[in-house]
């Protein structure tokens, strides 16, 4: 298996242009990685340049793993913020970087983390909720059941959440 890293990484590391190039320093990186070569992995992942978007998320997730095996906090806490602001959804890195924070006692971090989170998700369920509304023959709009329910249940959480905020 150790010859399989080496040849992969010399046959990576051969291709200088493109797309190919990119994935194939990442791969290389992930490499050095399973060697447990973790200075050349970080090495690898740095001088990786692209604007391929899964690219830097894969360079970004190698990057974690190398510093938290060489137990890097500060850095790690970097490539945890780079990987959210590339895309917050992407395999683990919710997850990962939550937990990171939460560890960390980073509760700022955490906090930010997990209302951008929810942002997300109640931006999806706006979204969803819109394909409800319907256009009758003069052009009105309306809704069915389910959203008069769902709105009327939205409108009264709304206002008790306020009422006690501001009863305060």
């Amino acid at each position: 298996a150790l010859g399989d890293y080496e040849t992969a990484i010399f046959k990576w590391l051969q291709v200088k242009e493109g797309m190919l190039h990119e994935w194939g320093m990442k791969n290389s990186g992930d490499a050095y990685f399973n060697l447990k070569q973790y200075r050349e992995s970080e090495h690898i992942y740095c001088e990786l340049k692209s604007n391929d978007k899964n690219v830097q998320l894969e360079k970004y997730l190698g990057l974690s793993n190398v510093y938290k095996h060489v137990d890097q906090s500060e850095k790690l806490l970097i490539v945890y913020k780079e990987l959210i602001k590339i895309d917050i959804n992407y395999r683990t890195v919710y997850q990962d970087a939550l937990e990171f924070f939460e560890n960390q006692s980073k509760y700022n971090d955490a906090f930010s983390l997990v209302i951008r989170k929810n942002e997300e998700l109640t931006n999806d369920s706006i979204v969803k909720v819109l394909n409800y509304f319907k256009l009758d023959i003069n052009g009105e709009i309306v809704f069915d059941d389910a959203l008069s329910k769902f709105l009327t249940r939205v409108w009264e959480q709304q206002t008790n959440m306020c009422s006690v905020v501001f009863s305060q």
